[in-house]
């Protein structure tokens, strides 16, 4: 029991596990990149990500930018730019940039 706990403590100390990032995905087949922002749990967000693309979902810039060019942008690939402690609001949003 003991382990079970110290184990999801340190788990929950992980970058992607915090509330509250803002992080960048890149293209592989081109030169744009996507900066987004979560005040939710990062990986989530990414999983989100991963099943917009999958579903096609044309509210979502990086499923829309796949679906469009066929370019691969991997979820699981992103860079953790910043961790922002206090959020004032919990919303999405982001941004692909060329």
């Amino acid at each position: 029991m003991l382990r079970h706990l110290l184990t999801n403590v340190k788990d929950r100390d992980e970058p992607n596990n915090r509330q509250g990032a803002v992080y960048k995905m890149k293209c592989s087949d081109y030169q744009a990149s996507y900066i987004g922002e979560t005040g939710r749990n990062l990986n989530t967000r990414l999983t989100e990500h991963k099943q917009a693309m999958r579903n096609g979902d044309a509210s979502n810039h990086i499923a829309v930018h796949h679906q469009l060019t066929n370019h691969n942008i991997d979820p699981g690939l992103c860079s953790l730019l910043n961790l922002q402690y206090k959020l004032f609001s919990a919303t999405d949003s982001g941004k692909l940039v060329h």
